[in-house]
């Protein structure tokens, strides 16, 4: 209960809002990010397993919600915890690979490549981890535009796996799915998505039925799908993996009204009203959000309104929605990718 209230509290800091519920929002997102780890580390200073902790668990939270640059600092800041610590040698590796993730996530390549080759000295000793770890390089390399690199660290994950017979892993399903993004960059777009397919069905033999690295899988198509026109088939692999995040809780429901409002983006030229309706009360839900929403992604979420009112005519109103967004905009720690991505 003590740690429940008081991620509750680091959450409520980092979103702009007071002890008494007063509105902290004129106030740059560095600041407030700053804010809820200094709840932390200040108030645990003597307690370093107990810091570690509360890091990972608010990192994972904001990875639920989709809110990966958050994640990112917070699991960095689990990890820097854990070095006063002595941390089994699966558990450091489970963190490092968690942070890679979320950098994986926010598309920050350069920070990812740092962690994941943190990950791979600790790993000489235990090939399972080594292989973990090849497969997320190999995606940080892909991320990075160096396709030749990314293919050749497969393959070497690939050998690795078959000298040291490794059981099936979820990092299976992500070396099918580089396959499946090359062949679809190739403008081989149809291998591409049986690969995929391929990748999901194997994530769930390997996960479950609920799978969440297949829905993940499922989301990453639905871009390539809605650029080709092709909706219904989009929305065949977006459903399901939203009406999990939906019934998967509150920060897991958030991440899935704003994928929602991306991909509702896409029919709106086909029904206008329909489409803003959705928005405004897709905003409404974030701004009630349990626990309190990120504000940066809520940016995000208003950027897209006003991109719509702004195409449709209604300059009123999107500048209104664009001034809700101007000090995130500003905000020192918001790298200028996005910035862009706020109002694209």
């Amino acid at each position: 209960r003590v740690v429940k209230q008081f991620v509750t509290e680091v959450f409520r800091a980092n979103a702009g809002i007071g002890p008494n519920g007063e509105d902290l929002r004129r106030q740059s997102p560095e600041l407030l990010l700053t804010r809820g780890a200094q709840l932390i580390e200040t108030r645990f200073a003597q307690q370093p397993a107990l810091r570690a902790e509360l890091f990972g668990v608010v990192g994972g939270i904001y990875a639920e919600m989709g809110a990966y640059r958050l994640a990112a600092d917070y699991t960095g800041r689990q990890v820097s915890a854990m070095q006063e610590l002595v941390p089994s040698a699966d558990e450091h590796h489970a963190t490092l690979m968690k942070w890679a993730e979320a950098l994986v996530q926010d598309e920050d390549a350069v920070a990812a490549e740092k962690v994941v080759r943190e990950a791979l000295k600790g790993a000489e000793a235990n090939p399972a981890h080594r292989y973990d770890a090849l497969v997320m390089l190999a995606r940080v390399h892909y991320l990075a535009g160096k396709p030749d690199d990314s293919r050749s660290m497969l393959e070497v994950a690939r050998k690795l796996k078959s000298s040291a017979g490794l059981e099936p892993r979820i990092a299976d399903a992500w070396a099918v799915w580089l396959v499946s993004t090359d062949l679809v960059q190739a403008n081989q777009f149809e291998l591409g998505k049986a690969k995929a397919d391929e990748a999901i069905l194997l994530a769930q033999g390997i996960e479950g039925s609920l799978s969440p690295t297949a829905d993940e899988l499922r989301l990453s198509l639905v871009g390539p799908l809605l650029a080709r026109s092709r909706v219904d088939e989009a929305k065949s692999y977006a459903d399901p993996a939203l009406a999990r995040l939906r019934a998967g809780g509150n920060t897991t429901r958030i991440r899935a009204v704003v994928l929602a409002m991306e991909f509702a983006a896409a029919d709106y030229p086909k029904d206008r009203d329909q489409t803003r309706r959705k928005f405004e009360a897709s905003l409404a839900d974030l701004r009630t959000a349990d626990p309190p929403f990120a504000a940066e992604l809520l940016a995000r979420a208003e950027g897209r309104l006003a991109r719509l009112e702004g195409d449709d005519g209604n300059t009123t109103r999107a500048l209104e929605l664009v001034s809700r967004i101007r000090l995130v905009l500003a905000g020192p720690a918001l790298p200028p990718r996005r910035r862009r991505d706020l109002v694209m």
